[in-house]
């Protein structure tokens, strides 16, 4: 069975959990040990990181970074995912079971394909934001536009909480089909998947 660790900003990549392996499972058939690591700060601390990717390849097959391309710190907000990738790439080496991913702007984007379903369970008839999820303006990021959301039904957005329920109860084919940043993390996965 092959094992893979997420290294992640924050607890709500936690939350992606459930969802990601019940998608993997549908798609592959196998089921993988999936753990997600949150770093306390951001996964830019180069020896931070690197420890804790050396700790955890001692237990695991392989470890996927993951960032936000809009961390909160100034100094590391990208332009794009593909510079935030890169400069990723560049602090964990090549090594070839270390794999990086961005989520493209913040993880919220990936709730975005599910605004319909979650605008209908909490009774807001707010529209949803027209474009690609991942392209969404950095001065109305997408975790501002699901808290928008949610307030507009008179609710609070908790991200562990919220973020969980909605892609545990949908699923993440729609996030995947929407939003490729995702859906490259969900085939690396699958290619892992595969070779395991």
């Amino acid at each position: 069975m092959t094992s893979i660790v997420i290294v992640a900003e924050g607890e709500t990549e936690e939350a992606l959990l459930p969802a990601l392996r019940a998608y993997v499972i549908e798609k592959s058939g196998r089921s993988p040990k999936l753990k997600c690591l949150r770093m306390d700060g951001t996964v830019f601390e180069r020896s931070k990181l690197l420890r804790l990717v050396d700790l955890t390849l001692r237990e695991f097959d392989h470890v996927i970074v993951l960032t936000d391309q809009y961390s909160g710190t100034p100094a590391k907000n990208f332009e794009s995912p593909e510079i935030a990738r890169r400069e990723l790439r560049k602090l964990v080496g090549n090594r070839s079971n270390v794999h990086v991913h961005v989520a493209a702007h913040d993880f919220e984007a990936w709730l975005i394909p599910l605004w319909d379903e979650i605008a209908s369970s909490i009774g807001s008839k707010k529209q949803a934001p027209s474009g690609s999820p991942e392209k969404l303006n950095n001065q109305n990021p997408p975790s501002k536009r699901i808290a928008e959301l949610f307030r507009s039904a008179g609710r609070k957005y908790i991200k562990t909480r919220d973020a969980k329920k909605y892609l545990e109860k949908h699923g993440l084919k729609k996030s995947v089909d929407a939003c490729p940043e995702l859906k490259a993390m969900v085939d690396t996965i699958l290619a892992l998947c595969a070779e395991g």
